[in-house]
């Protein structure tokens, strides 16, 4: 049987070359699908461990080059959306949330090409190309934080020019609590132990389908400098 995923704008060519394949079980993801929303709240006990360990599995190690690619990333958009139902009673979003990356290699040097060392606010309608490098690292379902603290440090770990995003959600932009997440399984471990957690404390899984950039200015981090994009959903 064929499954119709959604699919937001296209992910970069360039991005995409540089993508790892994405791990085999992506094609159980419609089956978990179908056993999340059998439960609810308080039947979820039944599943907890054998669903967080297949959504941890392929969500958790993207960093590592494995699990689930940037291409494929959106199949689990119904899972996150079946999570937030099943534990939306936890749930508490946040004013402002942040997401750090570094600017992938693909793009060589282009913000230092065209900024230089300039520290302040840039205007993106001169810059339009510029404008679609940051709307494109912003899209999709992504990893946030309610922590400045670690977007920082995410965008710390490549080499490229490092980029905060920031993000006042509107209804729907967040997509699940990963807080919420992490209390629901908390509260039924004493059923069974070691349930793992497929998200981390303080992130928020986002869905973004045509994010728009609203500010981007550059500013001093004590010996680096980072970029901060102020983003809202179009």
């Amino acid at each position: 049987m064929r499954y119709n995923y959604k699919y937001a704008m296209p992910v970069d060519r360039k991005v995409l070359e540089y993508d790892f394949e994405s791990d085999d079980s992506v094609d159980d993801i419609p089956e978990f699908l179908k056993l999340m929303r059998s439960v609810d709240e308080h039947t979820f006990y039944k599943i907890a461990d054998e669903v967080n360990s297949f959504v941890g599995g392929l969500w958790n190690n993207i960093d590592s080059q494995f699990g689930i690619n940037l291409r494929d990333r959106e199949k689990l958009l119904p899972i996150f959306q079946e999570y937030h139902r099943i534990s939306e009673s936890f749930s508490y979003i946040p004013a402002e949330i942040y997401r750090g990356v570094y600017l992938p290699s693909v793009y060589g040097n282009i913000l230092e090409e065209t900024f230089g060392d300039m520290i302040g606010t840039v205007n993106l309608k001169k810059h339009k190309k510029i404008g679609k490098i940051f709307e494109g690292l912003a899209y999709g379902l992504r990893s946030w934080s309610n922590d400045q603290n670690i977007a920082r440090g995410f965008a710390s770990y490549g080499r490229g020019e490092r980029i905060m995003f920031v993000l006042m959600p509107q209804e729907g932009d967040v997509v699940l609590d990963g807080n919420a997440l992490i209390e629901l399984t908390k509260s039924i471990e004493d059923r069974n132990e070691d349930i793992p957690f497929p998200v981390d404390e303080d992130e928020y899984i986002v869905y973004l389908k045509n994010p728009k950039i609203v500010h981007a200015y550059k500013q001093q981090d004590y010996d680096r400098s980072y970029w901060v994009v102020i983003v809202e959903e179009g």
